[in-house]
């Protein structure tokens, strides 16, 4: 009911009004991100392009993706505000300025509560809650040398898309999307003033998420490896977060960066190389990790998980590993599950018994 309630007011334009409160004092400083930036997206950047889910856009139509409703992958990509890691591996003041154009642009035209951007796609809260980590992780980066003017602008529009978060996260049914939006408010409740009282809830909350999403071996329900690493990257960001911000326990978060860590070297092939079984994955997860999976990101996620611990089993997440002299082999042995109908076990729709193959290098 209160969903019903709440969707009915953000039809109306007044509903900005709530959104518009002041941010009253300065942004705390957060860490840092310093996770690695794919290599690729660094030197086309340098040649003014920028490659989103396998497209290649020039700086004239990223531009012009922010400012569109339209949610297909790479457009996804780009409203998460990934590049910004991007952008800042290379470092100098034009990519400062790039990235203070793209924030200054999307909030220009995602921003105008007269025109209700609540309801638009770019505010779905999966990707807002992602978007509000990359702006306070690079903030340092694009935003202290930036005038007075674009600091109001940005601070402004952090807390509107703070407050919406806030009042519409529980109504995510899906835990992953729950996850990031949690992720989102916790990185905000950090670095507003007056927010640190709510970090208690958000991670009760937190933990009910990962409890939903994960069984007793720490399976990820959607059997994506790329999902599942960038599950151990969030859970290692908010760990270091909360050690500077929070008191209370986190011990389930370190529990499950433990347990996640051999999962991942599970689903690696011998030269490091992530496997790229789908699962369940759908398109939307596809394109929260197609710009930002590299070998630098894995390497480092199980260099700060810092996990001794073992598959309690020789098969994870339903996929089995085999070795031997010559390579490795993984194989998928569950059905996916957006299937209901299975005409033949093996058979192409079903994914099971499709197999990776690599060899060792000589």
């Amino acid at each position: 009911m209160l969903n019903l309630l709440h969707d009915w007011c953000t039809r109306s334009h007044l509903y900005g009004l709530m959104l518009r409160k002041s941010v009253h004092g300065q942004l705390r400083s957060i860490h840092q991100d310093s996770w690695p930036s794919v290599a690729g997206n660094t030197r086309s950047l340098s040649a003014g392009l920028y490659q989103a889910c396998g497209t290649t856009l020039t700086i004239a139509e990223v531009l012009k993706n922010l400012s569109e409703p339209k949610m297909d992958p790479p457009t996804v990509c780009l409203h998460t505000f990934d590049f910004l890691r991007d952008l800042h591996a290379l470092g100098d003041n034009n990519s400062r300025r790039l990235a203070r154009q793209c924030i200054s642009h999307w909030i220009e035209k995602n921003g105008q509560w007269s025109n209700k951007p609540w309801r638009s796609p770019s505010w779905n809260l999966d990707i807002l809650g992602y978007r509000l980590c990359n702006w306070l992780g690079f903030y340092e980066f694009f935003a202290h040398s930036a005038d007075e003017q674009f600091r109001k602008k940005l601070t402004t529009s952090i807390g509107q898309q703070y407050r919406f978060l806030k009042r519409r996260y529980l109504s995510l049914k899906d835990p992953l999307c729950r996850f990031r939006a949690l992720k989102g408010l916790i990185y905000a409740g950090c670095a507003l003033p007056r927010e640190q009282n709510q970090l208690g809830k958000w991670i009760i909350n937190l933990q009910h998420c990962l409890h939903e999403q994960l069984d007793d071996n720490f399976n990820q329900q959607s059997r994506h490896p790329g999902t599942v690493v960038l599950l151990l990257r969030d859970l290692i960001n908010l760990r270091l977060l909360l050690r500077h911000f929070y008191a209370g326990k986190i011990d389930y978060l370190n529990d499950c960066i433990v347990r996640l860590a051999p999962i991942v070297r599970h689903l690696r092939h011998g030269d490091g190389v992530l496997s790229s079984f789908t699962g369940n994955a759908t398109q939307r997860l596809e394109a929260f990790c197609d710009p930002v999976l590299g070998d630098g990101l894995i390497d480092m996620a199980l260099s700060l998980a810092d996990s001794r611990a073992t598959l309690p089993e020789p098969m994870a997440m339903g996929y089995a590993r085999c070795s031997t002299k010559p390579g490795f082999l993984l194989i998928n042995t569950k059905p996916a599950g957006v299937h209901t109908v299975l005409h033949d076990w093996h058979s192409k729709a079903t994914n099971v018994l499709d197999f990776e193959w690599s060899e060792r290098a000589q």
